[in-house]
């Protein structure tokens, strides 16, 4: 029982913190074909700012009467759904975010992609971007991974 506890303890312990992406000083063009190996599966994008999302018009959960029986609205209750995983992704975004510096800080745009490697290959993902006050002016980050 021992050991284990000092095994978990010690491969915890010997874990790198994340890695973070590097800015790119000099942007070279890479190629824009994706290798056959590599195919992604899902994108994720989310801006997350000083307002929550607002509710849609259809999303409120109210009873009618009808026969004096209370019922929903299945429209209603889609929309809500609907609303759910968004409400959720951003809670989840900002856990741990106790003072208003905290929430700001998480302030932003948040890019999720999920892809498939046939192969294990290290991959140098680069998101290259321009900020709308720089207009031509093309700003990068890479990070490197090994995918297994």
């Amino acid at each position: 029982m021992l050991f284990g506890l000092m095994l978990t303890t010690l491969s915890v312990l010997s874990k790198s913190p994340l890695e973070e992406p590097k800015v790119v000083e000099k942007i070279r063009p890479t190629p824009v074909a994706l290798d056959k190996n590599f195919e992604f599966r899902k994108t994720k994008l989310l801006y997350i700012g000083e307002k929550g999302p607002q509710p849609s018009t259809n999303s409120r959960q109210t009873t009618s009467t009808l026969n004096n029986k209370k019922s929903s609205s299945p429209s209603q209750k889609t929309a809500t759904l609907q609303d759910a995983p968004i409400t959720f992704e951003r809670q989840y975004r900002m856990f741990g975010a106790v003072t208003n510096l905290d929430q700001r800080q998480r302030w932003g745009n948040y890019f999720d992609f999920f892809w498939r490697a046939k192969r294990p290959s290290d991959v140098t993902v680069r998101l290259e971007y321009r900020q709308e006050k720089l207009h031509e002016h093309v700003q990068a980050q890479e990070i490197t991974r090994r995918l297994l």
